[in-house]
């Protein structure tokens, strides 16, 4: 689901908040910032492992918020009512990636990224 506006909600007042009230799995909202200034948001799934938020990506070779997030990596995230203003960081280690993942070593998971939410820089 692709939306034209800007997230709204409250900003939240914790920059690293402890991500245990989350479900292992939960849905969430991207918004990823554009050069046109008018913002890219997306539902997607995200992951909470060892106290951190990743968001993944399948077939990111054919969505638009990973390369925005290459050139601007500094995102927001919408957890129920929230904002969580976030720095994306991609994950380039295959084998952490497939423990967040819970991918089994003999499966494939081309064009599966991984971005950890870092706090904001």
């Amino acid at each position: 689901v692709y939306k034209r506006q800007r997230l709204s909600g409250a900003l939240a007042d914790d920059a690293d908040p402890d991500w245990s009230f989350m479900s292992p799995q939960q849905k969430v909202w991207l918004q990823a910032n554009t050069w046109y200034l008018i913002p890219h948001s997306v539902t997607t799934i995200s992951f909470v492992m060892d106290g951190e938020l990743y968001i993944p990506c399948g077939w990111c070779d054919s969505k638009r918020w990973p390369k925005l997030v290459a050139d601007d990596p500094n995102v927001t995230v919408k957890i129920g009512e929230k904002l969580y203003r976030r720095t994306a960081v991609r994950i380039t280690d295959e084998a952490f990636k497939r423990r967040v993942l819970a991918a089994p070593e003999a499966r494939e998971i081309p064009g599966v990224e991984l971005y950890r939410m870092d706090p904001p820089i």
